[in-house]
């Protein structure tokens, strides 16, 4: 059976459960159209890119949930890789009350200073990920990677904050 025609059933198999109402094996069978175009249909390298990610992200809107575990587990990630250089992130962009603390913090034992520093990292990060601007006078560009990172971390906040608002919203 060549690729056109399983396409064509694939198509024709969805509109028949589409018709029927019958959503939970349309979604199964939408998902594994999907799926199989990604592997068999001539489309472009971008339309492939989506796929994939839809699937990955949430699952092609089937499982909306997943957003809330990819956005926890991006702001941890982030967090892991900013504490070990979290004053050099806090010379690229300042949250004067947050440096404050780590100043302040003198603990006898390396892992309660570590639990310390995580626990300012990870403020600090989701304060970015989930500001609502960002404040481009704090930024200091001097920086350059760093400065990027910011930027991404922050507009990765903003494509996740999208997401979850969708999800909230299609509950």
């Amino acid at each position: 059976m060549s690729i056109n025609q399983k396409n064509k059933i694939f198509n024709d198999v969805l509109n028949k459960l589409e018709k029927e109402n019958s959503q939970t094996l349309y979604q199964t069978v939408y998902v594994d159209y999907k799926r199989f175009s990604l592997k068999n249909l001539p489309i472009s390298l971008y339309r492939k890119i989506e796929i994939l990610i839809s699937d990955l992200w949430w699952n092609f809107g089937f499982k909306k949930e997943r957003i809330l575990i990819i956005t926890l587990s991006f702001i941890f990630f982030f967090t892991i890789c900013l504490q070990q250089k979290i004053e050099k992130y806090f010379k690229v962009y300042r949250f004067d009350s947050l440096k404050k603390r780590l100043r302040m913090s003198k603990y006898s034992s390396h892992f309660q200073t570590a639990i310390y520093r995580y626990l300012i990292a990870l403020i600090y990060v989701t304060l970015i990920f989930f500001d609502l601007r960002i404040n481009f006078d704090k930024l200091n560009f001097k920086y350059l990677c760093k400065s990027f990172i910011i930027l991404f971390i922050y507009v990765f906040g903003k494509v996740c904050t999208a997401f979850i608002i969708t999800y909230i919203i299609t509950l």
